[in-house]
C-alpha cells in the first residue's frame, strides 16, 4: 500500500506545489545533489518508448507477440474477438505510430522530464525495486531522510482539502454519474467511506520515522517494526464460514417457495442493476476517458488521432470488461451468498419481484446489520481479505505497515456501515420511502 501511495505523490506534488517552495521548505533533500543526476527518469522513459518503436518495426517480434497472446485468448471469454485483435495488432500498432515518434516530447508531456521531484522519488523507488528481490535484513542503504521526506509530502497532499474535494468530486462526477438509479448509492459510498479512508491513512503517516522503520529505510535501534501478521488457512476458513452463517441469518422465500438469504438477492440485484447501466452508459464512460486521455495526457497534435481511435474501440473494450465480472462470482467473494449456490432460486424471481421486494429486503438488512454488524465476523473478513488480496501480493515489502492499515480501516468500514444501517441511509440512497 505504501509503495502505491509514494508512487502516487510523484504525480500528486507535482501538480499541486511549485518547485520553489518545495525546495525553500524541505531541509532533508539538497537540491545540489540532484545537479548530479542526468535526469534518470527521463531517460528510462525515453528508453521504454524507444523500445516499443523498435518492436514495431521488426516483423519477427511482433509474429511472437501475437503467438503469445493468441495463447492468452483460451483464457478469456471472448476468444473469437481476442483472436481478431491479435491478428490484427500490427494495424492498431502503426495507428498508435504517430504517438511514438518524439520519445522525449512524450515523457515530457507527462512531466518526466526536467522534474526535480521526480527524480528524488526516483531515487527512492529504484533503491526498493533494487531492494525487492532480496533480503532485507542487511542494513539499509537507502537515505532515511529521503524517506521521511516522501511521507511528510504524501501526508500534506492527503491532507489538502482541495485535493480531498478534486477526488471526491471525480468519483461521483466520472463514476456514480453514470449508475442510473443507483447513483445516490454510490454518492452514499462515496461521501461516508472516502474520509475514512483518508483520515486512517493520515493518522499512518503521522509519525514519519516510525513507517519508515516498518519498510527497513531507517535503522529501527530507537524503534521496532511493526510485527508482520499473517492469516493462517485455517483461520481464513473459519472467517469466511461465520460470514456465511451471518449473512444466511436472514432469509426470503419465493413465491414457488425457494429460500435464498436476503444480502444473496440484494447483492445480485444491485451488481446485476449497476452492469445493466454502466453497459448502457459505456459510451458515456468512454466519452470521459478519451476526453481525458486525448485533451490531457496527449500532445496537442496527436489529439485527433487518438479522438479517432478511441471512439472506435473504447466503448467496445469497456463493455468486455464490465461483461468478464459475474454478480455470482462478486456476491460468493464477499460472502453474501453461498458458494454452492444454486442460481435458479435467484433466478425464479420475477422482474415484478425483484422490484417489489427491493426496498423492503434492504430496509431488513438495515435492520439486521444495526443489531448483529458488531458482534460478527465482519471486521476479521475484511482485515484478511484486504491483506492477503494486497499486502501479501502486491504490496509484500511494506507488509506489516500495509496489514495496519486495513485492520484500522476494517473497524472504522464496519462502525460506518453500522451508522448508515441504523439511519437507514442505504435505503434512502435508494429511494426507498
Amino acid at each position: 500500500m505504501k509503495f502505491l501511495l509514494i508512487a502516487l505523490l510523484c504525480v500528486t506534488v507535482t501538480a499541486y506545489h511549485d518547485k520553489k517552495s518545495m525546495l525553500e521548505s524541505n531541509r532533508i533533500m539538497d537540491p545540489e545533489e540532484l545537479k548530479g543526476i542526468k535526469s534518470a527518469a527521463c531517460d528510462e522513459c525515453q528508453s521504454v518508448i524507444q523500445k516499443i518503436i523498435d518492436a514495431s518495426k521488426d516483423p519477427k517480434k511482433l509474429e511472437e507477440l501475437k503467438l503469445v497472446l493468441s495463447m492468452l485468448c483460451k483464457e478469456t471469454s471472448y476468444i473469437e474477438e481476442c483472436r481478431l485483435f491479435v491478428n490484427n495488432i500490427d494495424k492498431f500498432i502503426d495507428t498508435l505510430a504517430p504517438y511514438l515518434k518524439n520519445p522525449k516530447a512524450i515523457c515530457s508531456r507527462v512531466h518526466l522530464c526536467s522534474n526535480k521531484k521526480i527524480e528524488s522519488f526516483h531515487k527512492l523507488l529504484l533503491e526498493y525495486t533494487a531492494r525487492a528481490g532480496k533480503a532485507l535484513t542487511s542494513g539499509p542503504k537507502i537515505v532515511c531522510d529521503e524517506c521521511e521526506f516522501a511521507v511528510k509530502e504524501l501526508k500534506t497532499a492527503l491532507e489538502n482539502k482541495d485535493l480531498q474535494t478534486d477526488v471526491r468530486n471525480f468519483l461521483r462526477e466520472n463514476v456514480c454519474n453514470v449508475l442510473g438509479s443507483y447513483r445516490g448509492f454510490c454518492d452514499l459510498v462515496v461521501d461516508e467511506y472516502l474520509p475514512q479512508f483518508i483520515q486512517q491513512a493520515d493518522a499512518i503517516l503521522s509519525d514519519p520515522h516510525q513507517v519508515c522503520v516498518d519498510v527497513h529505510a531507517c535503522d529501527a535501534s530507537r524503534q521496532t517494526p511493526r510485527k508482520k501478521y499473517n492469516f493462517n488457512k485455517g483461520e481464513v476458513e473459519n472467517i469466511e464460514t461465520e460470514m456465511e452463517k451471518f449473512w444466511g441469518g436472514l432469509t426470503m422465500k419465493s413465491k414457488h417457495g425457494e429460500i435464498l438469504a436476503m444480502s444473496c438477492f440484494e447483492c445480485q440485484l444491485m451488481v446485476d442493476g449497476l452492469q445493466e447501466e454502466m453497459i448502457s452508459q459505456r459510451k458515456e464512460i468512454a466519452g470521459d476517458i478519451q476526453s481525458f486521455a486525448c485533451n490531457k495526457i496527449v500532445p496537442e497534435n496527436m489529439t485527433a488521432s487518438c479522438n479517432d481511435f478511441l471512439s472506435i474501440y473504447l466503448p467496445t473494450v469497456i463493455q468486455m470488461t464490465i461483461e468478464q465480472v459475474t454478480a455470482k462470482g462478486i456476491c460468493q467473494a464477499n460472502k453474501c451468498c453461498p458458494v454452492n449456490l444454486d442460481q435458479s432460486v435467484y433466478k425464479s424471481f420475477s422482474y415484478q419481484d425483484l422490484e417489489s421486494n427491493k426496498c423492503g429486503v434492504m430496509k431488513n438488512l438495515e435492520g439486521y446489520m444495526k443489531e448483529n454488524l458488531e458482534t460478527s465476523a465482519l471486521k476479521k473478513f475484511v482485515e484478511s481479505s484486504l491483506t492477503g488480496s494486497i499486502c501479501e501480493k502486491a504490496f509484500r515489502i511494506f507488509a506489516p505497515i500495509c496489514q495496519q492499515f486495513m485492520g484500522v480501516t476494517a473497524e472504522s468500514f464496519v462502525k460506518t456501515t453500522v451508522s448508515l444501517a441504523s439511519n437507514q441511509k442505504f435505503s434512502r440512497a435508494l429511494q426507498c420511502h
